[in-house]
């Protein structure tokens, strides 16, 4: 296999030979591929490789002590196709997403739901506001679970991950009544 370092991704990138690599060791999502260091090593690109099948149909646990922030949705939000997160809510909680005004970079992040769903969306930061854009991936996420203006995003740190740009999120319906001025 031929990997390269991706340094968008901040990760090393299989260019050769993956299909093979996955299809041969009957890879499917949520299992794992540790890359490590031998020693001794017997060349500079000498690594040892370590296939780990992932557990199934696992459902995050979302702590209350692992609550991080929480964004409430506008109509602009579920109609437009994109999300505005706080700045200081992203860099406080997420500062491996470094994306400085002057060069309008563009971040992924991975967000895991309650049903053990994963998705990767794009962040880039707005500028000249106070917030940072969820766009890529934003318009599938608010389809599939229903949102609205007036629901809430609530994000978690998970317990155990080997990507800092990881983020459990849980949805939260409106309370309809409260929103039409009706009782209960």
């Amino acid at each position: 296999m031929t990997i390269s370092y991706y340094a968008v991704e901040h990760a090393f990138l299989v260019t050769n030979g993956w299909l093979d690599f996955v299809e041969s060791h009957k890879l499917v999502p949520k299992d794992w591929v540790r890359v490590h260091l031998p020693e001794p090593r017997k060349h500079q690109v000498h690594f040892l490789i370590e296939c780990v099948k992932g557990k199934r149909e696992e459902r995050p646990e979302f702590y209350e002590d692992r609550y991080l922030f929480k964004v409430e949705l506008t109509e602009t939000d579920v109609t437009y196709g994109r999300l505005m997160v706080p700045r200081e809510e992203l860099r406080t909680h997420f500062p491996e997403i470094d994306l400085p005004e002057a060069r309008h970079k563009v971040e992924r992040m991975r967000w895991t739901d309650e049903m053990g769903r994963d998705w990767m969306v794009k962040i880039m930061y707005s500028g000249g506001s106070s917030a940072y854009m969820v766009f890529d991936g934003w318009e599938k996420f608010v389809k599939e679970h229903a949102l609205e203006a007036m629901d809430v995003v609530k994000f978690y740190s998970p317990l155990v991950t080997l990507n800092p740009r990881h983020a459990l999120v849980k949805c939260e319906k409106r309370d309809k009544g409260e929103q039409d001025g009706k009782d209960g």
